[in-house]
Protein backbone atom coordinates (compact mmCIF):
# COMPACT_ATOMS: atom_id res chain seq x y z
CA UNK A 1 0.00 0.00 0.00
CA UNK A 2 0.99 3.36 -0.66
CA UNK A 3 0.68 6.05 1.53
CA UNK A 4 1.65 9.67 1.99
CA UNK A 5 3.56 10.85 4.55
CA UNK A 6 5.34 13.94 6.40
CA UNK A 7 6.33 16.65 4.20
CA UNK A 8 4.21 14.81 0.87
CA UNK A 9 0.58 14.99 2.97
CA UNK A 10 1.55 18.71 4.12
CA UNK A 11 2.71 19.83 0.38
CA UNK A 12 -1.00 18.13 -0.70
CA UNK A 13 -2.60 19.62 1.83
CA UNK A 14 -1.34 23.50 1.38
CA UNK A 15 -2.19 23.22 -2.21
CA UNK A 16 -5.39 22.30 -1.67
CA UNK A 17 -5.93 24.86 0.97
CA UNK A 18 -4.87 27.49 -1.81
CA UNK A 19 -7.47 26.25 -4.32
CA UNK A 20 -10.66 25.55 -2.37
CA UNK A 21 -14.10 26.99 -3.12
CA UNK A 22 -17.36 26.98 -1.16
CA UNK A 23 -20.71 25.93 -1.80
CA UNK A 24 -22.93 28.24 0.35
CA UNK A 25 -24.15 31.80 -0.09
CA UNK A 26 -22.45 34.83 2.77
CA UNK A 27 -25.12 34.67 4.71
CA UNK A 28 -25.54 30.53 5.12
CA UNK A 29 -26.03 29.14 8.48
CA UNK A 30 -23.07 26.33 6.94
CA UNK A 31 -20.74 26.21 4.33
CA UNK A 32 -18.51 23.39 3.06
CA UNK A 33 -14.68 24.12 1.32
CA UNK A 34 -12.75 21.90 -0.45
CA UNK A 35 -10.82 22.29 -3.56
CA UNK A 36 -12.54 21.28 -7.02
CA UNK A 37 -9.92 18.23 -8.23
CA UNK A 38 -10.35 14.75 -10.16
CA UNK A 39 -7.73 12.28 -8.38
CA UNK A 40 -6.41 9.15 -9.78
CA UNK A 41 -4.28 6.54 -7.40
CA UNK A 42 -3.09 3.56 -8.16
CA UNK A 43 -5.05 0.44 -6.80
CA UNK A 44 -4.11 -1.01 -3.71
CA UNK A 45 -2.81 2.59 -2.50
CA UNK A 46 -4.88 5.21 0.12
CA UNK A 47 -6.44 8.45 -0.53
CA UNK A 48 -7.75 11.15 1.41
CA UNK A 49 -10.54 13.35 1.21
CA UNK A 50 -10.39 16.54 2.84
CA UNK A 51 -13.21 19.39 3.15
CA UNK A 52 -13.59 21.74 5.74
CA UNK A 53 -17.10 23.09 7.28
CA UNK A 54 -17.83 26.71 8.87
CA UNK A 55 -21.01 26.68 10.68
CA UNK A 56 -22.91 29.31 13.50
CA UNK A 57 -23.28 26.42 16.34
CA UNK A 58 -26.40 28.33 17.72
CA UNK A 59 -27.93 27.69 14.67
CA UNK A 60 -26.43 24.58 13.31
CA UNK A 61 -26.70 22.29 16.18
CA UNK A 62 -26.46 19.13 16.09
CA UNK A 63 -23.86 19.79 12.79
CA UNK A 64 -23.33 16.13 10.76
CA UNK A 65 -20.55 16.30 8.31
CA UNK A 66 -19.23 13.54 6.11
CA UNK A 67 -17.71 12.11 2.64
CA UNK A 68 -20.15 10.28 0.33
CA UNK A 69 -19.90 8.33 -3.00
CA UNK A 70 -22.85 8.83 -5.48
CA UNK A 71 -23.81 5.43 -7.07
CA UNK A 72 -25.84 6.94 -8.05
CA UNK A 73 -27.31 7.76 -4.48
CA UNK A 74 -25.16 9.41 -1.87
CA UNK A 75 -23.75 6.60 0.73
CA UNK A 76 -22.05 7.97 3.18
CA UNK A 77 -18.08 6.96 3.53
CA UNK A 78 -18.59 4.62 7.28
CA UNK A 79 -17.43 1.80 7.30
CA UNK A 80 -14.78 1.24 9.75
CA UNK A 81 -12.79 -1.60 7.52
CA UNK A 82 -12.56 0.33 4.55
CA UNK A 83 -12.48 4.26 5.76
CA UNK A 84 -10.86 5.85 8.09
CA UNK A 85 -12.06 9.38 9.76
CA UNK A 86 -10.41 11.85 11.65
CA UNK A 87 -12.69 15.23 12.64
CA UNK A 88 -11.28 18.56 14.03
CA UNK A 89 -13.13 21.63 15.30
CA UNK A 90 -11.70 24.89 16.61
CA UNK A 91 -13.62 27.46 17.54
CA UNK A 92 -13.69 30.48 15.44
CA UNK A 93 -15.44 34.16 16.37
CA UNK A 94 -18.59 33.95 18.86
CA UNK A 95 -20.73 31.45 17.90
CA UNK A 96 -18.39 30.40 14.69
CA UNK A 97 -17.15 26.98 14.22
CA UNK A 98 -14.68 25.29 11.63
CA UNK A 99 -14.59 21.26 11.26
CA UNK A 100 -12.26 19.78 9.34
CA UNK A 101 -13.68 16.02 8.39
CA UNK A 102 -10.83 14.22 6.33
CA UNK A 103 -11.62 10.73 5.25
CA UNK A 104 -8.90 7.93 4.45
CA UNK A 105 -10.14 5.45 1.64
CA UNK A 106 -7.95 2.33 2.87
CA UNK A 107 -6.59 0.12 0.06
CA UNK A 108 -8.25 1.61 -2.91
CA UNK A 109 -9.94 -1.27 -5.12
CA UNK A 110 -11.31 -0.41 -8.59
CA UNK A 111 -15.18 -0.17 -7.28
CA UNK A 112 -13.68 2.89 -5.44
CA UNK A 113 -13.65 5.01 -8.77
CA UNK A 114 -16.34 7.45 -9.00
CA UNK A 115 -17.95 10.75 -7.83
CA UNK A 116 -17.38 11.77 -4.09
CA UNK A 117 -19.04 15.21 -2.90
CA UNK A 118 -18.46 16.19 1.00
CA UNK A 119 -21.98 17.13 2.46
CA UNK A 120 -22.61 18.95 6.16
CA UNK A 121 -26.64 19.01 7.64
CA UNK A 122 -28.11 20.68 10.19
CA UNK A 123 -31.23 20.54 11.71
CA UNK A 124 -32.41 23.38 9.19
CA UNK A 125 -29.85 23.54 6.46
CA UNK A 126 -27.39 21.14 4.42
CA UNK A 127 -24.67 22.23 2.64
CA UNK A 128 -23.07 20.32 -0.22
CA UNK A 129 -19.58 20.40 -1.78
CA UNK A 130 -19.03 20.39 -5.36
CA UNK A 131 -17.93 16.44 -7.11
CA UNK A 132 -14.71 15.04 -6.52
CA UNK A 133 -14.02 12.44 -9.34
CA UNK A 134 -11.52 9.47 -8.32
CA UNK A 135 -9.81 7.09 -10.97
CA UNK A 136 -8.32 3.96 -10.18
CA UNK A 137 -5.25 2.68 -12.17
CA UNK A 138 -4.28 -0.84 -12.30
Amino acid sequence: MTRLTGPAVLMVMMMMMMMITSSAPENATVEVFYPQASIRVPRGSSVLLSCETHYDLVQCDPLHAAWHKHDPQPVELNDPGRFFTTVNETERAGNKRRRRVVTEILEVRAEDAGRFQCRADCPEETAMGHFINLSVEG
